[in-house]
């Protein structure tokens, strides 16, 4: 299909090249978990070395999973989470940061960014769903993450990778707004059946 050839293009059918996953957490299991383990299992069956990075497990996130609130306090792992990027970046041909609706995804998202641009590594960026959406916060929530929100904006306007790829079209439609992107994106939906 157009869609998978898009994909294998960016990955230059090096069967011996090494793909980077970025993706923040693991404590949950939902839709964007299963279509990233898809892509995975996909890429090792087309004979690709595919690494799987996530900082955040059910073993180090209890104290961030049960608030809101505490949840936004994972931006300060973010300098933990970079350092410990560099070295699987380094090692990686390719990178694929996976964007969700979970503010503790936000340090390893920005990593993925920052450290793909810095070591001119190609990147390609796929939302499941806005990492900071507007809609089931308080008014507290949404105020205490403007700023980050704003810090989010920054970061990917300024290492922005040159292919994004959004889950539906709504996302699509959200993320231009959001990220104020005029560049295509393109849309692939999910592949939970290979998770």
């Amino acid at each position: 299909s157009k869609n998978c050839k898009y994909c294998y293009n960016f990955l230059n059918h090096n069967i011996f090249m090494k793909i980077l996953i970025i993706h923040g957490q693991t404590f949950e299991f939902g839709g964007a978990e299963k279509s990233m383990l898809g892509l995975k299992n996909l890429l090792e069956k087309e004979g690709y070395e595919v690494k799987f990075f996530s900082y955040f497990t059910k073993e180090n996130s209890k104290i961030l999973y049960y608030s809101k609130i505490r949840k936004i306090f994972s931006i300060f792992y973010f300098p933990i989470i970079f350092r410990n990027l560099i070295k699987e970046v380094l090692k990686s041909d390719r990178i694929v940061v996976s964007i969700t609706g979970n503010i503790v995804c936000a340090p390893s998202i920005w990593s993925g960014l920052i450290l793909s641009k810095l070591f001119n590594k190609k990147c390609i960026v796929y939302i499941h769903e806005p990492l900071l959406p507007f809609w089931g916060l308080t008014k507290l929530e949404n105020i205490l993450l403007m700023p980050i929100r704003w810090l989010d904006i920054l970061i990917f306007k300024l290492f922005k990778p040159k292919i994004i790829i959004c889950n539906s079209e709504f996302t699509k439609k959200f993320t231009k707004l959001n990220y104020k992107i005029k560049d295509e994106i393109q849309v692939i939906y999910p592949i939970f059946h290979l998770a």
